[in-house]
């Protein structure tokens, strides 16, 4: 099967599949924990008198607490920049990173001169209660690193201002490829050869005008519905599914959702209008990475898609 992109997309996956929702648990975790004061390991009269002694700590705690849950908020909303191929995608997920390296750095630095203040060269003890700050800084270092080097290297990915997961091609779906598609003398599908008349030319052949498709067809290629023709009226829609709400019902096929997918035929622009809900995914033309989920998508005529693996697999005649 086709790869969709040129160069390895697997860290980028694990990024907005996994750490940047990973991280938002992380920081909100962090919040509550700067809130609530259980990072120093005390009991509640213990942190009580240890506020104390420090009550500037404390209100650095809550700053980073407000800062922890800021963080949380800002990676989903970096998530889905990057899921959608927004330009804007990677900067944002290295300010990410740097904004999470300068607030432990700024929160290391004044925790300690709030500790020296209060116990001098005797807080050696005292440091140890800031580990997560420091371990939370060589993370961040070490991701913006990696990922600025990784995102410079697929900047051309990341230009279609979220409007598409798609890169570079504005929620229209690439045309097939031809030799997936009949084709007649001359590379046009609605060619038809014209017998000349006495008198004229015998190589002169008139351009035959292109008609307008006015239903669309979906074609089963294989699955359960292999063979079946479904004729489809302008503006009509057709939802795949296991469950019996759906036109297309695929009762035991584990891999398609329950509500999977919608199709739609607009006849004014000569394409389907694809939607994806599934958790398997649908794929396009035997490519390797899966149609992004909830968005409306542009699907050409002659496409071929499958939905969840290669087992049901139907033609956008």
């Amino acid at each position: 099967m086709e790869k969709q992109f040129e160069k390895p997309m697997k860290w980028y996956k694990f990024v907005i599949y996994f750490q940047l929702f990973a991280a938002a648990v992380f920081n909100v975790g962090a919040g509550i924990i700067f809130f609530t004061g259980s990072h120093y390991g005390l009991d509640s009269f213990e942190l009580k008198l240890f506020y104390g002694v420090l009550s500037n700590l404390k209100t650095l705690d809550i700053c980073m607490g407000i800062v922890s849950i800021f963080l949380a908020v800002f990676a989903i909303i970096v998530r889905q920049k990057l899921a959608h191929f927004d330009e804007q995608g990677p900067k944002l997920y290295l300010s990410y990173q740097l904004i999470t390296v300068g607030a432990n750095l700024l929160y290391i630095v004044i925790a300690t001169v709030i500790v020296y203040q209060a116990f001098g060269d005797s807080s050696g003890d005292v440091w140890n209660m800031f580990t997560g700050a420091y371990a939370s800084c060589g993370a961040g270092i070490s991701m913006y690193l990696v990922n600025k080097v990784y995102f410079n290297n697929r900047k051309e990915y990341f230009v279609n201002h979220g409007t598409s997961d798609i890169p570079g091609e504005k929620n229209v779906i690439p045309q097939p490829p031809k030799n997936e598609v009949p084709e007649q003398p001359g590379e046009d599908p609605h060619y038809v050869p014209v017998q000349p008349q006495p008198g004229e030319d015998p190589h002169y052949i008139p351009v035959q005008p292109q008609p307008e498709q006015k239903h669309g067809v979906l074609v089963g290629l294989c699955g359960l519905y292999a063979g079946a023709k479904i004729e489809m009226k302008d503006g009509e829609t057709i939802t795949f599914g296991r469950a019996d709400d759906n036109n297309l019902i695929f009762e035991n096929e584990n891999r398609i959702s329950r509500h999977h997918c919608i199709v739609r035929w607009d006849a004014q622009r000569q394409k389907y209008i694809f939607r994806d809900y599934s958790s398997g995914g649908s794929y396009i033309n035997d490519q390797q990475d899966c149609l992004p989920q909830n968005l409306d998508l542009e699907i050409a005529c002659g496409s071929k898609i499958a939905l969840g693996n290669n087992e049901n697999v139907f033609l956008f005649q």
